[in-house]
């Protein structure tokens, strides 16, 4: 078995590390025996409430760790050794970053929505456009010279 110690992590700098910080996405759920045994230079993991199990030693040797988890306290599906190390526990916490992904989720909505409002504008005025110039020939074929602009503006403009 290879334990945690041994995980490092290669950097935008093709340098390997092992992370100091980590934030662990809502989409996991479980998280293993040892799974993050011996991270001695992790300093902080950030655990959401969508994890229902942690493991037997999970942050076992992790000598400076501090758990930041958004639970008020302990989940009764976590290993009762879960924190065997016996590290420091802040509880009830939500990270800023988790905050802000919310609000930027939100923001990104908004900005999808405007721009698809922006599109169905464009589309609008393409067509009201287009309908004029086609009702303009149909009433008078030769004037086709006079619409070349207009045509022009509507594909290129």
């Amino acid at each position: 078995m290879f334990y945690a110690k041994y995980f490092y992590m290669l950097g935008s700098d093709n340098k390997y590390f092992q992370p100091e910080e980590i934030i662990i996405p809502d989409s996991v759920t479980n998280i293993g025996n040892n799974q993050f045994y011996g991270f001695e230079n992790l300093m902080k993991i950030v655990i959401p409430t969508t994890v229902k199990f942690i493991g037997e030693d999970a942050f076992a040797e992790c000598i400076n760790l501090i758990i930041f988890s958004e639970y008020k306290n302990e989940h009764f599906g976590w290993n009762q050794n879960w924190n065997s190390s016996d590290r420091p526990i802040i509880w009830d916490h939500i990270e800023e970053d988790r905050q802000e992904s919310n609000n930027i989720f939100d923001n990104f909505s908004e900005l999808i929505q405007g721009i698809f409002e922006k599109i169905e504008d464009f589309i609008n005025n393409f067509m009201s456009r287009l309908n004029k110039i086609i009702s303009s020939l149909s009433e008078n074929p030769n004037d086709i010279e006079d619409e070349k602009e207009d045509l022009y503006d509507l594909y290129f403009g």
